[in-house]
């Protein structure tokens, strides 16, 4: 475990879960900078607790930071420079834009090239034209991504579950190593 840092709070108070507070304690059985720490803060905690209730007097005045009105008008002036800017860039590079058989091009900084139109294939009799049916392959493309889907999701789950028992595995092992150590201390 790494050091306690902004958790101490939640030490002190009893606030980590079950597992994170065994961790926390052998943590601090083996850290004498956060056990350090935690018994200043715990020293701070018990001041405050036997010193008594003061009423503030009532002629302090607490101010708070006012809202600005509407933050909507602070994106309102970057945003319309960023405008102009990218309207000026356009503008400057002499976009052309062209329709030609179904296809839009559009160009900066000249003239597009023109396009190049294929002649249509021959025909050549006797031969005819093979039909796809699309919706046939669209179909077996998503069943065989379906199933590569299903099979990773498959190896996904057991490498998790590797780790789960790796996990276990790993603090059982950190819990028998406090233990011996714990008992090969209070043997000398």
């Amino acid at each position: 475990m790494t050091h306690l840092g902004e958790r101490i709070t939640d030490f002190v108070f009893g606030e980590l879960a079950p597992p994170e507070m065994d961790e926390a304690r052998r943590h601090l059985a083996a850290c004498a900078d956060c056990r350090k720490e935690v018994e200043q803060f715990e020293r701070t905690r018990s001041l405050l607790k036997m010193s008594p209730e003061v009423e503030p007097p009532r002629r302090i005045v607490f101010e708070f930071e006012k809202r600005k009105t509407n933050p909507i008008w602070q994106w309102l002036a970057p945003g319309a420079v960023a405008a102009a800017i990218l309207i000026a860039v356009l503008l400057a590079s002499q976009p052309h834009v062209q329709w030609n058989q179904s296809q839009l091009t559009i160009s900066f900084g000249g003239a597009p090239a023109p396009a190049v139109v294929s002649p249509p294939a021959p025909v050549v009799e006797g031969v005819s034209a093979q039909q796809y049916d699309y919706d046939r392959i669209l179909k077996e493309i998503e069943r065989r991504l379906d199933k590569r889907d299903a099979s990773q999701l498959k190896r996904i789950q057991r490498l998790q579950d590797q780790l789960v028992y790796l996990k276990a595995e790993t603090s059982e092992f950190e819990r028998v190593a406090i233990q011996t150590i714990a008992a090969s201390g209070t043997q000398d």
